[in-house]
């Protein structure tokens, strides 16, 4: 894939018509994620469409982007079909096999991850499910190893999409994983879950799972899906009027840019910001600060009203503040038993 580099100039002159207008407006949106964590059947509805003209959406996006951007000038698609994405995260696709799906029945009902190499997507067709997990490339060798003493029938070696791979059976006849060889920096692991019919039913879907570029794979994200296109908007969406802990900025959370549904992007900001929190409440204790221990217990007890919490269903997230509240409370950091979201 070739990339150049955008100027503010070119963003300005950009023609808002098909998929460059759809993205305009996407970053402008206001955006609804999903309210149930747990949940991965609600379909949460689409931003709405907002009407900004050619001067008015090439500031919004200087506003709202503050990384260095590329646009992806990929010959599989067209000029309306490439788009803008910070340049990081273009270097983390480009050394990571993209495969997708393509076949009738079969939709994308999870995904979460891609920072760096990691992450995972879930396709289901009625009662059956494939999962596509991307792995780091270090651990290759020892999960070749785990599965083939694993495997309950002879190691069959395959093809995935033009990729060398070993067919895994965990249950004959139900239960399949194929795992490619790594490519870049990571490899791809695709497991079958429930009954399905046979070995050659898993093939033939198998068969179906191609390479595509950056572009397409984002293009089938569901409209939930916190991308690179749009993690900064709904990063400040999700922290509008959240006191954050001292020394940090919204800044601070563009780490977690990745490609995630919204359930997922809204529960690890909503953790990030929370351990923030902890961990200036435990800055203060340390120094004898009483008021900035205050007011960081102060900060977690309005949990409830962070958008972000809100958009995901407060009980389910301020039940885990809870816990931690009960130590902060007694006078000490949180235990591993209480520490819900892995701060300390």
């Amino acid at each position: 894939m070739n990339r150049k580099h955008i100027t503010d100039e070119q963003v300005s002159q950009m023609p808002l018509s098909g998929a460059r207008a759809d993205l305009l407006e996407e970053i402008m949106a206001t955006l609804t994620l999903a309210r149930n964590p747990r949940s991965t059947t609600t379909t949460p509805a689409r931003p709405l469409r907002k009407a900004i003209g050619a001067v008015g959406a090439a500031a919004a996006v200087a506003a709202v982007i503050t990384a260095t951007f590329v646009v992806t000038n990929d010959e599989s698609t067209t000029p309306d079909e490439q788009v803008l994405y910070p340049a990081s995260a273009i270097a983390a696709a480009e050394n990571n096999p993209r495969l997708a799906l393509n076949m009738a029945g079969w939709k994308i009902t999870e995904v979460a991850g891609f920072a760096k190499t990691t992450g995972y997507v879930t396709y289901t067709n009625g009662a059956l499910s494939l999962e596509l997990t991307w792995y780091d490339a270090s651990e290759y060798a020892s999960f070749h190893e785990e599965r083939t003493i694993e495997s309950v029938e002879p190691i069959q070696q395959i093809e995935v999409a033009g990729h060398k791979a070993m067919l895994v059976t965990f249950r004959p006849g139900e239960d399949f994983e194929a795992v490619l060889e790594p490519v870049g920096d990571s490899f791809v692991g695709i497991r079958a879950q429930a009954a399905w019919s046979g070995a050659d039913q898993f093939k033939n879907v198998l068969n179906h799972i191609h390479a595509v570029s950056v572009d397409q794979w984002l293009a089938r994200m569901p409209a939930d899906v916190v991308s690179p296109i749009n993690a900064v908007a709904a990063i400040e969406h999700g922290l509008d009027g959240v006191p954050l802990a001292p020394g940090t900025t919204l800044a601070d959370y563009e780490r977690l840019v990745g490609v995630n549904q919204g359930d997922s992007f809204n529960n690890r900001l909503a953790g990030e910001v929370a351990c923030a929190w902890i961990e200036a409440w435990g800055e203060a204790h340390d120094a004898g600060d009483d008021k900035a221990a205050e007011a960081a217990i102060s900060a977690l007890e309005g949990a409830a009203t962070w958008p972000v919490v809100k958009d995901m269903g407060a009980s389910y997230f301020t039940g885990s503040v809870d816990w931690a509240l009960k130590d902060l409370h007694a006078g000490h950091l949180p235990s591993k038993d209480n520490d819900l979201f892995g701060c300390v």
